[in-house]
């Protein structure tokens, strides 16, 4: 194994550690780089207090030396909340040692504290700009008051010149540094929050904008998904009767005797296929909004009653009772009479195929008053196989066809409830589907629309 070089080692002391908490990482970077400038510039000063011969200031920078060093591991071992306060606490401790076994006020090393208290600002923030303006004032009154008792040695030549307006100006540029920087702290902290609440907003943006990115991708997978099984299921439906119609074709060709029976499933078949383009060809339409609707107070008892009258005769057929049941007083709907009419007719069409002989089909007219939004329509109601649940999901679908469809062999192509739903929801209305999903209870449609202004 490589050992690693002394690059990397120095890379390495020098590098302040890593934190996970952004805001905390920059924190301990300054700290850590604060701490080596101020290691760096401490053994400097030794070496200069060191050539001079003063023996007290070395050991006050001596002192400091070994705090800085000690704050330097424990920042790097991760616990910088303590060097935080020790650092300027200790710095101002050894800068009044300097100045009391110096030149007191005279001292050049006053200067000290003014910068220990833009330090700490840096670490602690406002309140260690107010903590340690207030120290380094209070601090320095203990050596004014020392001076003029004499009990510097070194300041003693001075004491006689030493004066209270000495101690207020440099109490008063003490105080004035702690201003200008708690302004600088407050205006850089005021800045900062700005950052982050553009940050913040920025990033919620961001976050918004993706959301609504992958929602339209999950939008537009889904409709290519629909296209893709749009188009595999009229291949699939176009091809059963054209199949049926080239086989019987060919049959005609082979036997023409039987061209009569050949014939009659040629144009069932063919009627099949009619059937098919025209419902694909009313979905596209309602699709892209071509079909044009003409809208008008409609009497939803006349239109039942007519289709009652119309299917009469294949109700008869099939051997079922046919019933209606109008609401008196029903108010009229704002509706198109030919795209409703195709509605019910659905409906009721459906109805009467998948009832077996001996059942009944109803049509109901029906209003929901006393709402906001006041709906009037009407039910249609069979005693056929019902609708399982696992269909009644999916019973609007295009194309979608059921087990009691499948079951019961009734030629269908599954876009009528598709187009129903279509109509429906272009009236603003809705349709609702109920089953118990058991023989016999069949099912129940409901078509709700708006009732008109005029009623």
């Amino acid at each position: 194994m490589n050992k690693p070089s002394i690059l990397h080692t120095f890379k390495h002391i020098f590098s302040p550690p890593r934190i996970e908490d952004v805001e905390s990482r920059q924190r301990v970077a300054t700290l850590y780089f604060l701490l080596w400038v101020l290691v760096i510039v401490c053994f400097g000063l030794m070496v200069l207090i060191l050539l001079r011969g003063e023996e007290r200031t070395f050991r006050g920078l001596l002192v400091a030396a070994i705090v800085l060093i000690a704050s330097l591991v424990l920042t790097r071992l991760g616990r910088f909340a303590i060097p935080r306060s020790l650092v300027p606490t200790a710095i101002l401790l050894v800068n009044l040692y300097i100045l009391y076994f110096g030149l007191g006020l005279h001292d050049l090393g006053i200067l000290g504290l003014a910068m220990n208290i833009a330090l700490a600002g840096l670490l602690l923030g406002k309140r260690g700009v107010v903590a340690f303006t207030l120290l380094s004032s209070l601090g320095l009154t203990g050596i004014y008051v020392a001076e003029i008792y004499g009990l510097l040695v070194m300041a003693t030549p001075f004491r006689d010149l030493t004066s209270l307006g000495d101690l207020v100006i440099m109490i008063t540029l003490l105080l004035t540094t702690g201003v200008f920087i708690y302004i600088a702290m407050h205006t850089l902290a005021r800045n900062l929050e700005m950052v982050r609440d553009l940050n913040n907003e920025l990033e919620g943006r961001v976050i918004a904008r993706t959301a609504e990115l992958q929602a339209a991708n999950e939008h537009l997978t889904a409709l290519s998904q629909v296209k893709d099984d749009f188009v595999s299921n009229v291949s699939h439906e176009l091809r059963t009767p054209l199949t049926s119609i080239k086989l019987y074709l060919g049959m005609l060709q082979r036997k023409p005797d039987q061209a009569r029976q050949v014939l009659d499933r040629l144009s069932r078949e063919t009627g099949r296929l009619e059937h098919l383009i025209e419902s694909l060809l009313a979905l596209s339409r309602l699709d892209q909004e071509r079909v044009a609707m003409l809208v008008s107070p409609l009497d939803l008892n006349r239109l039942a009653e007519q289709l009652i009258i119309d299917r009469a005769p294949l109700a008869a057929d099939r051997r079922l009772d046919l019933h209606l049941e109008l609401q008196a007083d029903l108010p009229l709907v704002q509706a198109d009479e030919r795209m409703v009419g195709e509605v019910l007719s659905i409906l009721l069409t459906n109805a009467l195929e998948y009832t077996p002989a001996g059942g009944q089909v109803t049509v109901r007219t029906c209003n929901q008053g006393g709402q906001q939004d006041p709906t009037a329509g009407f039910a249609v109601i069979d005693t056929g196989p019902g609708i399982t649940p696992e269909d009644l999901a999916h019973i609007f679908e295009r194309f979608f066809r059921g087990k009691a469809g499948r079951e019961s062999k009734i030629p269908g192509t599954g876009l009528g409830l598709a187009i129903a739903r279509e109509i429906v929801n272009r009236h603003n209305g809705r349709i609702e589907v109920h089953s118990e999903g058991q023989a016999g209870q069949g099912a129940i449609f409901h078509v709700w629309l708006p009732v008109s202004d005029s009623t």
